[in-house]
């Protein structure tokens, strides 16, 4: 006698689109550019219809009826509604979740690292000159350029390649090197807790970034000298922050970069290094 084992479908992403009369044409277009061999199709705006012709014959979609599917190998047909939305569900946005998780995280970090010196060493922040108010509402508004275009679609791509990789991800998430350093540049002249958002040289000067490394040196240093003490302060709490992500040295860091990659005053480098020494002891 046999035994029968249980066994489950396998999920299989496809693409969909409820049909209405609103984008009854669009759908056409989309069924004709790309199906190529596998399907043809034509729209009765008239009737609310779309015909499809499939390897098995002649379908019809009813606007406000049908989903349209596009299945794994590329063809489309048409799904009763109900069946559709029993059968199927939107799938969660991988990439885009883990940018905006890894984001917030960061942003978390960044505004913690700023209460914490002003809660508990405002002293050091006031002897160096630091306007406590303006650094606060400086960090209110910490990286917003990340989440608008044409920043937001590469940082996508970019946090998950990184940070994936780093966490020992074995998916491969390719990176477009254009269209990251693109965003890269358009971010660190948008955010002034970077020192390229005060060189005015910096745009014009292709020696003043590293495309090859977007955190290597640069042939020529970025003049940061006129930052203000409080996007400093911000600036090295973004380093705190991602040092923690990383778990790398921030002095570390900081012994790479300042007046190498970036060059300061002799005040500001002294508040970079009194922040610095204030995170290692906390």
């Amino acid at each position: 006698m046999i035994k029968p084992k249980k066994f489950v479908k396998k999920p299989i992403p496809v693409e969909a689109v409820f049909l209405t009369r609103e984008n009854l044409k669009s759908v056409e277009r989309w069924i004709i550019d790309s199906a190529g061999l596998i399907n043809s199709c034509m729209a009765d705006e008239e009737r609310g219809l779309l015909i499809i012709t499939t390897l098995e014959g002649t379908l019809e979609a009813r606007c406000g009826e049908h989903y349209i599917v596009r299945g794994a190998r590329g063809e489309f047909y048409p799904v009763e509604k109900e069946i559709f939305e029993e059968t199927y569900r939107e799938m969660v946005p991988e990439k885009e979740v883990f940018f905006y998780t890894r984001m917030l995280k960061h942003l978390a970090r960044v505004y913690m690292y700023v209460v914490y010196l002003v809660e508990f060493h405002s002293d050091v922040l006031e002897e160096h000159g630091v306007n406590i108010l303006q650094l606060l509402k400086n960090t209110v508004e910490h990286d917003r350029s990340k989440f608008g275009e044409p920043q937001l679609s590469a940082y996508i791509e970019l946090v998950n390649h990184y940070y994936r990789k780093a966490g020992g991800s074995v998916k491969d998430y390719p990176l477009n090197k254009v269209l990251s350093t693109n965003a890269t540049i358009h971010h660190i002249i948008s955010e002034p807790h970077h020192p390229e958002y005060w060189d005015r040289g910096f745009v014009t000067d292709k020696g003043k970034f590293n495309i090859n490394d977007r955190d290597g040196l640069p042939t020529k240093p970025v003049d940061g000298t006129s930052m203000p003490l409080e996007c400093v302060v911000e600036m090295v709490c973004d380093w705190e922050a991602t040092a923690d992500e990383k778990c790398d040295s921030v002095r570390e860091w900081a012994d790479n970069a300042v007046n190498k990659r970036w060059r300061f005053t002799e005040e500001q480098t002294k508040l970079i290094y009194s922040i610095i020494e204030i995170f290692e002891q906390r």
